[in-house]
């Protein structure tokens, strides 16, 4: 009956370090998916950003020429300044928008990035909490032995 029991608990002990090790598995699989999708958001943003740069340098010098047109053109049609002013206007206005929009990408990258620290953080801690619950586990079934030897002797 003894050696029944002890081959049971000895079953019990192998199938919950089974578990443990498959929880552990799957949960650091998890953390490296999350990590990995925030790595690839990151990516996408940084090209993203690097798109509107180039999109705003692109206004930048398709606003100088048009304005440089623009001037010669009013210049000839003896338009006044303050025409010539307007239309400039509206050239920087949509180039600070442009300006605006990359300043919120920029925003979104460092979101991410603390977003990444974070989940970093957080396994770390995690993977403490679990050592812990482990170290707990392992004290417990060693008393568990303690009081089956004093049981059967």
């Amino acid at each position: 009956m003894a050696t029944k029991k002890h081959e049971l608990h000895e079953k019990s002990d192998a199938i919950h370090l089974e578990y443990d090790n498959v929880s552990r598995v799957t949960y650091r699989v998890l953390l490296v998916e999350e990590q990995n999708s925030c790595d690839a958001a990151i990516q996408s943003l940084l090209t993203t950003t690097k798109d509107v740069q180039a999109e705003i340098l692109t206004c930048q010098r398709d606003m100088e020429n048009h304005v440089e047109a623009h001037q010669s053109e009013m210049m000839a049609k003896n338009m006044t300044k303050k025409d010539i002013m307007k239309d400039n206007e509206q050239l920087e206005i949509v180039l600070s928008d442009e300006t605006a929009a990359q300043g919120k990408l920029l925003e979104e990258i460092d979101k991410l990035k603390d977003r990444k620290t974070a989940i970093k953080e957080e396994a770390k801690a995690d993977e403490a909490r679990y050592q812990k619950m482990l170290d707990l586990e392992k004290a417990g079934y060693l008393r568990l032995d303690e009081l089956k030897a004093a049981l059967f002797e």
